[in-house]
């Protein structure tokens, strides 16, 4: 199985987010209060803000699920 490709602009996404410092961080709550936000104006029970670097996933808010 393949994966999608890789964005042309890969390496200053994640040194974007590294230079961010949010990763590994609790939950603040201007990210959740954007993911509350997110599932009012789409009407969904569930909505989630999930930061990808180079090597995983971080998930820095969520509503709707702990």
């Amino acid at each position: 199985m393949h994966g999608a490709p890789m964005p042309p602009n890969e390496q200053e996404r994640v040194g974007a987010l590294r230079r961010l410092n949010i990763l590994d961080t609790p939950h603040e709550g201007a990210y959740d209060t954007l993911t509350k936000l997110a599932a009012h104006v789409f009407h969904v029970p569930y909505a989630a803000m999930i930061l990808v670097d180079a090597e995983r996933e971080w998930l820095k808010a969520s509503v709707g699920s702990d």
